[in-house]
């Protein structure tokens, strides 16, 4: 009997540091990124997560994905040259859930750049 209640208590306990080990919850996050107007995907995005202190790029198709971030509420950032930040707060991430987060791009105009940024350098 003595036997059985080791057994018992192995597998307890095995199951115990399993449970600690591989019970991390964590959530998913995607989406796309494109321009506003045109509806073309763009590449090169910078997707940032603030809290998290991570980024990535979005690929030739305007995605991203990241991967295994703890539940929360987050404030993603993007950001590429030519385009207006788009910046959102509050973006819940669930656990074992995959959140969805679309970024239309508004390109910038003539007016947003700095007053000497389009006028051409002359050589010295």
């Amino acid at each position: 009997m003595q036997y059985f209640k080791n057994i018992l208590w192995i597998f307890c306990i095995t199951f115990l540091l399993i449970s600690i080990c591989y019970g991390q919850h964590s959530g998913d996050l995607k989406g796309e990124t494109w321009d506003s107007e045109t509806k073309i995907p763009i590449k090169d995005v910078i997707v940032f997560v603030d809290s998290l202190n991570i980024a990535m790029l979005t690929d030739t198709l305007g995605k991203y994905y990241f991967k295994n971030l703890s539940p929360g509420k987050y404030k993603i950032i993007f950001r590429v040259f030519g385009y207006q930040d788009m910046v959102y707060n509050e973006i819940g991430i669930m656990d074992e859930m995959v959140t969805t987060l679309y970024a239309p791009m508004v390109p910038l105009v003539k007016e947003d750049f700095p007053a000497d940024f389009c006028k051409k350098k002359k050589n010295k």
